[in-house]
């Protein structure tokens, strides 16, 4: 197979196919043209996806401090938060900072993707592959948890962390400014998510476990001070962003990486219908393939087939730990008061896309391919822009939804400026907004307080939007419906 990936002329033809697709999405996003389960709208500029720069928005624009916001308990302040930030401070338009923030943290799960692929493989080869997994996810895996790779939200930083985790660690374990290095992301990321403990932390010290005892050597320290600096960078974090003590409003998500061991049946029973409900065919194959190819490895060199097993113990410490990381990502929920959801689980889909060319590296390294299968990428890439690229819609350089606009028309009009709505229209709302507003989204009766600013807690509300005022215990002047819009005056 290596034949094929030397030369000049190949890298050129790969490059091109690598970047075609992320071309592709950039323009469809300029378009309004997204091709996804769900409409543009509502996928990138919802109040999920618009809180971080809503968040940096605020800081930047009206000078809160990031201590004023309160934040969930994965508070994914490294990489998502940084990024954003430093966006948003260089960029004013702020759908201009979503589409950077989208082709940055493409190119980031290229990069860190293409540099443990390399580690395995070798360099052309793993930039043949890294664009064909672009062409997958942006042309047909437009399902979760796939999808999230273009939005800032959703844990998908956490999965960034995971990967260059995975990279400090097989890049040079003997090296200690290296090891040092990963002892720090270790905090750094399990402060940010505690979800990291079970990708890369439990996985981590069990499989240096498990190869010690296959080797017959000595636990090492240093798998002590991994575990301090997860386990610390968990604590600190959950001591420093609290909000308890909240009997009036929802603050659950505070919560959510509480330990408990009381509901562990109904927790498996929720993972089960995970899988069985809420999963596609292609989901739950992406996942199976993950699971599989490292068991099928570990497989071979049980066997000792001498033609193939070298390869695969020379990173046997890895396809343990992949396996041990999908099992601990899974079954954390067992003791978690939260269901696992598919943006909990992105080793659990993703990694397929990383250890299919690994496993066809091993196998198949010394196998000539067809130049047409070869550039078959390349064509494919460019019929898959043609198709999804309409060149009569026109660049969009803003985004002012209608019924944004409308609301904006009566607020401006009775010269409102704080209020209450639903969350599907909190932080959307303030982040679309061409006014400086502010909003305590609910759930029904209940005040939200999660991604917020405490300050707007304190403020009397002056308006209402699609909810009922009287269940809130509140009295009205005036009401306004239009666009299925309902906007209380108080």
């Amino acid at each position: 197979m290596m034949k094929n990936f030397v030369g000049k002329n190949n890298f050129l033809v790969i490059t091109v196919f690598y970047f075609l697709p992320i071309i592709s999405i950039i323009i469809q996003f300029m378009q309004f043209n997204l091709k996804s389960e769900i409409e543009f709208d509502r996928f990138f500029f919802n109040s999920d996806a618009v809180y971080m720069t809503q968040l940096c928005k605020d800081i930047i624009q009206n000078n809160a401090k990031l201590t004023d916001w309160i934040i969930v308990g994965a508070p994914e302040f490294f990489p998502t938060m940084l990024i954003n930030y430093i966006i948003c401070f260089l960029i004013g338009n702020y759908f201009i900072s979503q589409l950077i923030y989208l082709i940055i943290q493409i190119l980031a799960f290229n990069i860190i993707s293409y540099l443990l692929l390399k580690h395995f493989t070798k360099q052309n080869y793993a930039l043949y592959f890294n664009g064909i997994t672009n062409i997958l996810i942006i042309f047909f895996l437009n399902i979760k948890p796939f999808e999230y790779i273009f939005i800032s939200s959703h844990h998908f930083g956490t999965y960034l962390n995971f990967l260059f985790a995975l990279f400090l660690l097989y890049k040079n374990s003997k090296n200690k400014l290296n090891n040092i290095l990963l002892i720090l992301f270790i905090f750094i990321a399990s402060f940010c998510n505690p979800l990291f403990l079970a990708y890369f932390l439990i996985p981590l010290v069990s499989t240096n476990f498990i190869v010690m005892m296959l080797k017959k050597t000595n636990f090492s320290k240093i798998n002590f001070i991994y575990l301090l600096s997860g386990i610390s960078g968990f604590i600190i974090k959950k001591n420093i962003l609290t909000h308890d003590n909240c009997n009036e409003c929802i603050n659950s998500y505070h919560n959510m990486d509480n330990i408990q061991f009381d509901e562990i049946k109904i927790s498996l029973y929720h993972i089960k219908e995970f899988f069985i409900s809420s999963s596609s065919f292609i989901q739950n194959s992406l996942a199976f393939i993950t699971f599989f190819i490292p068991t099928f490895i570990l497989l071979i060199i049980y066997l000792r087939q001498k033609s193939i097993s070298s390869l695969f113990k020379e990173n046997l410490h890895f396809f343990i730990f992949i396996i041990i990381s999908i099992l601990s990502t899974v079954f954390c929920f067992i003791f978690f008061p939260i269901n696992p959801q598919f943006r909990h689980l992105y080793n659990l889909y993703f990694l397929a896309l990383l250890l299919l060319p690994i496993l066809l590296y091993f196998y198949f390294n010394k196998l000539y391919i067809p130049k047409i299968i070869f550039y078959s990428p390349l064509f494919f890439s460019l019929s898959m822009c043609l198709i999804n690229i309409n060149l009569n819609k026109k660049f969009n350089f803003d985004y002012y939804p209608e019924d944004i606009k409308y609301i904006d028309s009566i607020l401006d009009e009775h010269n409102l400026k704080h209020g209450y709505t639903e969350w599907s229209y909190g932080n959307r709302l303030v982040y679309l907004s061409k006014n400086t507003i502010t909003i305590i989204p609910f759930h029904k009766k209940t005040p939200l307080h999660w991604d917020i600013n405490r300050n707007w807690m304190k403020k009397d509300p002056e308006f209402i939007i699609n909810l009922d005022p009287e269940e809130l215990g509140l009295k009205y002047s005036k009401l306004i419906q239009e666009h299925n819009l309902s906007i209380y005056i108080l």
